[in-house]
């Protein structure tokens, strides 16, 4: 999980282009074309929000949208738990199904309940890192410290409550913030 904090080729290449497209105005500015210096600014600018505001972009690193199985198959997650009531509730409801799911825990949350954690487990379900506090106004913005402190912590609790690591991080809101 820890690797989820590290740059990726993909997110060189975008801020190669971002840097690009600044330096780009930056030219045009100095060259007397201020319009044409703003146009460029704004691009680089939506650029940004839309690499971190749209959930299936691709542009600062993968983003896992499919996964490739023997016929049709559906992954349900369950995300913001565990949560008092709604949690057992929807445990019951999935072993009424026979179904199985991906349960993406908030780390405080989590530590305020590790026998729902464990209980999660024991019914054959996965569980993932949601982040440790679930920032979800500002998560997109946050600080690379402040975001691997979300991610490590949640992980160090459901890895001290399970006895391993969770496989899989899902960002609050699905926004993929700049610095992951």
């Amino acid at each position: 999980m820890r690797a989820a904090c590290q740059k990726s080729g993909q997110r060189r290449v975008f801020t190669s282009l971002l840097l690009g497209m600044v330096s780009l105005a930056i030219a045009l500015a100095i060259a007397g074309h201020p319009l044409a210096a703003l146009a460029a600014l704004i691009l680089s600018h939506l650029w940004i929000l839309y690499a971190t505001l749209y959930p299936n972009s691709q542009w600062l690193g993968p983003v896992v949208t499919h996964f490739d199985s023997q016929g049709r198959q559906v992954w349900l997650t369950i995300d913001d738990g565990p949560a008092d009531g709604e949690t057992q509730a929807v445990l019951d409801l999935l072993d009424q199904h026979q179904a199985k799911a991906t349960f993406f825990l908030i780390g405080h949350r989590a530590k305020a309940q590790p026998d729902r954690v464990r209980q999660i487990l024991e019914r054959g379900h996965h569980i993932g890192n949601h982040s440790m506090s679930h920032p979800q106004g500002t998560f997109w913005c946050l600080s690379r410290r402040r975001i691997e402190s979300e991610v490590v912590g949640c992980e160090a609790v459901i890895e001290g409550i399970t006895g391993h690591p969770p496989q899989q991080f899902r960002a609050p809101v699905g926004h993929k913030p700049w610095s992951l």
